[in-house]
């Protein structure tokens, strides 16, 4: 009798621990990293090396130089990229101080000794003269910019906010997005969440800059745009205030656009 209680009993323990609700799996997006705190990035396809760069705040170059990928900036699907070990911009060779510093003692021994040491012109001590060292900063970095939409900012720049490492600008259904500059369009896709549809072009060593959530892409990857040339547009109203998101990127780094778009 015993018996047959105690089998009655678990019966519905059984029960209710089966149909008692289980947690569900986490699911993991490995494509698309949660966030820059990582360390390495497995390619997907459609990505290429600026839309990497772009999404971890690191400069193409340097990526490229610590994956030692080519000038061409040829990466595959499946390619496991390092993020970390990125090489800084060589910096000035000990070597040519301690040159120029030997020299230096070298005609102070030999004006002790009587040997008189001509004294080169002023222009010539210069290594660059001030028109020189502004001609070769223009040439780095100057870049003809003009506004990529005619919409209003409703949301400005902000200093080490991921949210705000650009600008909105207001825009409405069939108005057009241009380029900001001369450039070569080096990404043109959705891979990249939080943007939408991206359009990044290249306008030198230093700069590129960005192009966010708009409906349709004009241009391909490997085109030549010119500054203010249509490339993208606005043609749906699905939110209540289309915005486009614009950024500029000087050496991998978010800055504020303002300081490089004309004044309206």
């Amino acid at each position: 009798m015993c018996g047959r209680m105690f089998k009655i009993l678990i019966i519905p323990l059984i029960i209710t621990g089966c149909s008692s609700p289980s947690r569900p799996a986490k699911v993991i997006e490995l494509s698309q990293p949660p966030s820059r705190n990582v360390t390495t990035h497995v390619v997907s396809k459609g990505e290429t090396l600026y839309s990497i760069a772009w999404r971890y705040g690191l400069d193409y170059k340097g990526l490229a130089r610590a994956n030692k990928i080519g000038a061409d900036y040829y990466i595959y699907p499946g390619q496991v990229l390092n993020l970390v070990s990125l090489p800084e911009k060589p910096s000035p060779s000990k070597n040519t101080h301690t040159q120029s510093v030997a020299k230096s003692r070298s005609a102070t021994s030999n004006n002790d000794s009587g040997v008189k040491k001509a004294t080169p012109p002023r222009s010539k001590l210069l290594t660059r003269s001030p028109a020189q060292q502004n001609s070769q900063t223009t040439s780095n970095s100057s870049v003809n910019w003009v506004w990529p939409s005619h919409g209003a900012i409703v949301r400005h720049f902000r200093v080490g906010d991921p949210e705000g490492e650009g600008i909105d600008l207001v825009m409405k259904k069939g108005d057009s997005v241009v380029s900001a500059a001369d450039g070569t369009v080096v990404y043109a896709g959705e891979g990249l969440r939080r943007y939408g549809k991206l359009l990044i072009i290249k306008h030198n060593k230093q700069f590129l800059s960005a192009y966010a959530h708009a409906d349709r892409i004009l241009v391909d990857e490997g085109s030549q745009v010119k500054a203010g040339q249509k490339v993208a547009e606005i043609t749906s109203e699905r939110i209540s205030q289309p915005k486009l998101y614009f950024e500029i990127r000087d050496g991998g780094k978010p800055v504020d656009p303002l300081r490089f778009l004309p004044k309206r």
